[in-house]
């Protein structure tokens, strides 16, 4: 299978992967060692390196990819520098072999290790990425931590896409109802979209409370559950996400302090009174109502019709005025 990759894979004992004694992480301090290496990474990234460890126990090694280039000691041909992934590589050595640990980090290490049960079943070795091509690896390494680079390097998420992700994932939080309000503004046209829009600001504004209040029982349904008549929700929330847009407007200082959160809202509520205040749905909401009560009125309409059928096989009336009719009949014979 054909591969863009310039990388060889190679399978790697652990014990073979040495760490890079000039890594710019620890670079200034001048490490001579490996044991050095591993002290300076915990020094400087400790609270970094444990909470990759916790993650690698409870995800595995998502990421994976351990750039290698060979050894330049020449008692050591047959072991590797990992230029690229060396936190990755502390936690792993760490998690395997806690004793190692310096004296602040070896309980935490080795409870982790315990819980996860590396003892009992160790990783002997890991995928990585083999080159003899330092000027590769140096490319690859910028393309890693140099940011964008004008697109060739990672384009990181702006604060309104992780609230779409969140939203995406069924989250209910502060960010994912902020995202839920602009996906509603969006199919309402009202939307200037820009991946950079001030969502945070959003978000504080847009509490439970104040949703309430402004007409929106319930912004996650799709389409969201109204309480007044959707043109005014329109207009009120169209109204909120544009000011918010513009620049030092309604930017989140403004918007900090409950008080002129709630001074904001008044204004918008006068300023937008709502046509009608009944509980309205929306056009959609309502149709969906009326397919139901239809719907129920059809399986209503069947049942009748089928106990009719019955009553015609039977000779049994069930009409209650007829039942009282032929009571009072046999009642008057009687009495004859």
């Amino acid at each position: 299978m054909q591969t863009l990759s310039p990388f060889e894979k190679r399978e790697v004992k652990i014990s073979d992967l040495l760490f890079d004694l000039e890594n710019p992480r620890i670079y200034l301090s001048k490490p001579k060692s490996q044991n050095e290496a591993l002290e300076e990474i915990l020094r400087l990234h400790g609270n970094h390196t444990f909470a990759l460890a916790k993650h690698i126990t409870q995800w595995g090694l998502l990421d994976d990819t351990l750039v290698i280039a060979d050894a330049p000691e020449a008692e050591n041909k047959k072991k590797y520098v990992v230029k690229e992934g060396n936190r990755r590589l502390a936690a792993i050595k760490l998690l395997l072999n806690p004793e190692k640990c310096p004296k602040k980090w070896k309980k935490k290490f080795s409870e982790l290790s315990k819980k996860a049960d590396f003892a009992a079943n160790p990783p002997q070795s890991l995928e990585c990425r083999y080159s003899d091509d330092l000027d590769l690896i140096e490319t690859y390494m910028n393309i890693r931590h140099g940011g964008v680079l004008e697109g060739i390097g990672t384009v990181p998420w702006t604060a309104l896409n992780k609230a779409m992700d969140q939203l995406k994932r069924g989250d209910r939080g502060k960010e994912a109802r902020a995202a839920a309000a602009i996906r509603y503004a969006n199919t309402l046209d009202c939307f200037p979209y820009d991946e950079k829009y001030p969502i945070s600001t959003l978000w504080r504004f847009l509490t439970k409370e104040n949703m309430q209040e402004l007409g929106i029982k319930d912004i996650f349904c799709d389409p969201p559950k109204l309480t007044v008549d959707e043109e005014t929700i329109k207009k009120r929330l169209c109204y909120i996400i544009k000011e918010i847009a513009k620049d030092g407007d309604k930017d989140s200082r403004k918007l900090s302090s409950a008080e002129n959160r709630k001074e904001w809202l008044d204004d918008i509520l006068h300023t937008f009174p709502a046509s009608n205040n009944v509980n309205n749905l929306s056009n959609a909401q309502s149709q969906h109502k009326n397919a139901q009560i239809q719907q129920q009125k059809g399986i209503a309409g069947n049942q009748n019709n089928k106990q009719d059928k019955v009553n015609k096989k039977t000779g049994r009336n069930t009409d209650p005025n007829n039942r009282k009719y032929l009571f009072c009949q046999r009642m008057s014979m009687e009495f004859k």
